[in-house]
């Protein structure tokens, strides 16, 4: 089964194991060419500032990105809260599934609000991370 497949089944499998049914997330699989341009885009914004614009500027290559949705931002078409955006780097790791799966849920996290930033966060998202992993696994 091809990555993008595989991800699109795992698409309701997460919004269902974080009781969030009534929403829903967009995810693309980039080049890391592609992603690369994306990085330099977001440099080159005046707006992108702080701690997140350091970090993604000082990483040698960027594997995942995850852009949540502006507050209140309407998406009638779908009738589900958007959760967001996010971004794979198909090229990171030699890509396939098990490369860009945790990935996936690392940037779905994301858009749910978790961080990283205090160890205690990075230990909390690290343990859902590996819940959600071997619930996906299991599943898909």
């Amino acid at each position: 089964m091809r990555l993008a497949e595989r991800l699109s089944k795992a698409k309701p499998v997460l919004l269902k194991a974080v009781r969030c049914t009534d929403a829903d997330f967009i995810f693309y699989i980039v080049s890391g060419r592609e992603m690369e341009k994306i990085r330099r885009t977001l440099q080159a914004r005046p707006d992108f500032r702080g701690r997140e614009a350091r970090k993604i500027s000082g990483e040698k290559e960027v594997n995942v990105l995850a852009f949540p949705e502006p507050a209140g931002f309407p998406h009638p078409e779908i009738g589900k809260k958007m959760l967001g955006e996010v971004y794979l780097n198909r090229d990171f790791g030699g890509g396939g599934f098990k490369v860009l799966g945790p990935l996936f849920i690392h940037g779905f996290l994301h858009l749910l609000g978790y961080e990283h930033w205090k160890n205690r966060d990075t230990i909390k998202m690290k343990k859902l991370e590996k819940k959600l992993w071997r619930e996906l696994t299991s599943e898909i």
